[in-house]
């Protein structure tokens, strides 16, 4: 890949930091291949440099340095992050460093990212897996809420029960 001189150096070859907006009219939509954070930012990357860019992630922003990139990659998973492989995406709504009960919800700003790009997906594959992760996003958070009321509900039997 050509770089013209608009791309940031990251140090990794054919890889950008983007806030990508959705293509215009025409245009050649970008590929989603990459890692996109809590704040919406999409960290970009060639098919089969998702490694040492989840590297090179966790060293700039989180000051961390990992044996191999598959830790890295497990770290952002468990901070958040979606990461787009060219034929499909991967989230983890549980955290595994922070125990059960850590829900990892996507943000307002990647379900923006998400639904503002869906019809710049890679493949159908890629776009189904897109619409599953909101699909499942909504049952959670759904399932978060009600688990709270019902948390709320048992806690004031119990108080009224003790008292």
């Amino acid at each position: 890949m050509q770089d013209n001189g608009t791309r940031k150096k990251t140090g990794i070859p054919d890889c950008a930091d983007i806030n990508d907006q959705a293509p215009e009219r025409g245009e050649i939509h970008m590929v989603l291949s990459g890692f996109l954070a809590l704040d919406g930012r999409f960290t970009k990357c060639e098919q089969w440099a998702h490694l040492p860019t989840a590297e090179m992630l966790v060293k700039t922003k989180y000051a961390i340095e990992f044996f191999s990139g598959i830790q890295a990659e497990e770290f952002l998973l468990d901070h958040g992050y979606v990461i787009f492989y060219q034929n499909g995406i991967q989230h983890r709504f549980q955290a595994k460093e922070y125990g059960a009960g850590a829900w990892l919800l996507l943000s307002g700003e990647q379900k923006d990212f998400i639904i503002k790009h869906l019809s710049g997906a890679n493949n159908p594959g890629q776009r189904l897996e897109m619409e599953r992760l909101l699909l499942h996003d909504m049952e959670y958070q759904e399932h978060s809420i009600l688990t709270r009321m019902e948390e709320r509900q048992m806690y004031q039997l119990w108080r009224d029960n003790v008292t």
